[in-house]
């Protein structure tokens, strides 16, 4: 057996011990509320990363779909405006165009991206809702989440904060068009190149000359890995709540790819109610939509229940 097989091996056995350990103390009545083991925290890690797998391709479907809608409804905004100005015998006007983007997003925009996600979130609460169930052996009440007050928000919110994204990186474009005079047909292939931009992460090098930032956001995989973790640990939250679980614990996957914020925060208990302090940032669950960008995007992380 050579150096590392031996360290692995002594890592389990003092794992096993522990946990061992622990479980007898709790049920000698010594231990009035119990973290998850060292055990259950690997399964549960693992657990977590086959979801992740199993969703992301769904999810970073969804996105193309969502962002191929947005590219659609938008170019067909600047050729009605183009065809608004030829009869007109006119320049285009683009406060005109400026409102009807914004129309769209605020709109049908944001009804498009839910009815798109809503059944993939639905899909990931209740399968993570059913694995917390069988991993403690606690009953798990499905419930309609349509009417569910924070799903509804979830849903809403989550819209939201995608197309206010899209709308403030098609300003900049049509900013520069009113500033150097640029035709319809210049604006609309400098929308088709954000548009590819969100959903492959490929721009050729012409095309950054539109972006004040020259580095305008690869979307698509990053919403995908993002919104898996807030969907999975919003649904974990309400479920934990339901249980009357007092307190909760951070997961981090301690792999080498963790944020440092992250990994400090690994194994981090506090009350069901109160927030993990992550980085400087308060949230109530890993991916927390309410937390800084920072400590959001590409999240893993997940968390579990500390029962009484």
């Amino acid at each position: 057996m050579d150096m590392t097989t031996s360290r692995a091996a002594a890592a389990a056995y003092f794992s096993n011990t522990v946990d061992i350990i622990t479980e007898r103390l709790y049920a000698l009545g010594y231990i009035k509320e119990k973290a998850i083991t060292l055990a259950q925290r690997r399964r549960i890690m693992q657990s977590q990363a086959r979801m992740e797998r199993a969703y992301l391709p769904k999810l970073s479907n969804a996105a193309r779909s969502g962002f191929e809608n947005d590219k659609r409804n938008t170019l067909a905004i600047m050729s009605g405006a183009n065809r608004k100005s030829l009869s007109r015998k006119a320049t285009v006007n683009w406060e005109e165009v400026n409102y009807d983007l914004y129309q769209y997003f605020a709109n049908a925009g944001d009804d498009e991206w839910r009815a798109l996600f809503a059944p993939l979130f639905r899909s990931i609460v209740i399968e993570s809702s059913e694995r917390w169930s069988s991993a403690f052996g606690i009953a798990f009440d499905v419930q309609n989440l349509d009417a569910r007050d924070y799903f509804n928000q979830y849903t809403i919110k989550f819209a939201q904060e995608i197309n206010d994204t899209t709308e403030r990186d098609i300003a900049q474009i049509m900013a520069r068009a009113q500033a150097d005079g640029a035709s319809v047909a210049q604006v609309q292939n400098q929308l088709d190149a954000l548009f590819s931009r969100y959903m492959s992460g490929e721009l050729p090098p012409d095309e950054f000359e539109w972006y004040t930032d020259r580095t305008p956001a690869y979307r698509k995989e990053l919403i995908a890995r993002t919104e898996f973790t807030k969907s999975s640990n919003s649904g974990s939250f309400e479920t934990f709540s339901d249980w009357g679980a007092p307190k909760k614990e951070w997961l981090t996957a301690m792999d080498g790819r963790e944020r440092a914020d992250h990994g400090a925060a690994n194994g981090q208990i506090v009350g069901i109610n109160e927030a993990f302090i992550v980085g400087g940032s308060y949230m109530m669950f890993p991916g927390d939509p309410t937390a800084d960008i920072s400590q959001l995007a590409n999240c893993r992380c997940t968390f579990a229940p500390v029962l009484s």
